[in-house]
């Protein structure tokens, strides 16, 4: 009962700033977006290249959950990563050697500073760095999950 007097006048707040003309001078629509989106901010990320370390995570954290809630493969072409949307897919270059691998973002981290991914041991292998642990690569998004690909 008491939240009804603040609520009214936020939304009076709304709808007037909504009527203000924009820089253009014509009225924006109350539905109009006025700050970037999630999918805006997805479409920005496939633009961009990441250059850093990764290394590979496996037998050890098998059947274990991930981020996005299956299970942790370590044959699977999956990787971990701090920011990107779970589901999107990447391009994995392997800047030593030049192979590279699509794998699909199932997971968040690397959580050791200085990495910016942790990849399956079958990327690893792939890549040819499982030896080594860690190698420089370059990570270029492929395709970002839309709003339909996400199961509820």
């Amino acid at each position: 009962m008491h939240g009804r007097p603040l609520t009214s006048l936020v939304l009076c707040l709304a709808a007037a700033a909504a009527a203000v003309p924009a820089a253009g001078g014509t009225a924006r629509e109350p539905w109009a977006a006025v700050t970037p989106t999630a999918a805006t901010h997805a479409a920005q990320r496939v633009r961009r290249a990441q250059h850093g370390k990764i290394s590979w995570y496996g037998n050890r954290f098998k059947g274990q959950r991930t981020a996005s809630g299956e299970r942790y493969d370590p044959r699977a072409m999956t990787m971990a990563h701090r920011t990107l949307p779970l589901g999107a897919i990447v391009e994995v270059t392997n800047n030593a050697n030049g192979r590279h691998v699509r794998l699909r973002v199932n997971d968040r981290g690397p959580y050791r500073p200085g990495r910016v991914g942790d990849v399956s041991q079958a990327a690893s292998q792939r890549l040819d760095f499982v030896d080594a642990g860690v190698t420089d690569a370059t990570i270029r998004v492929v395709s970002v999950p839309g709003p339909t690909d996400i199961a509820s």
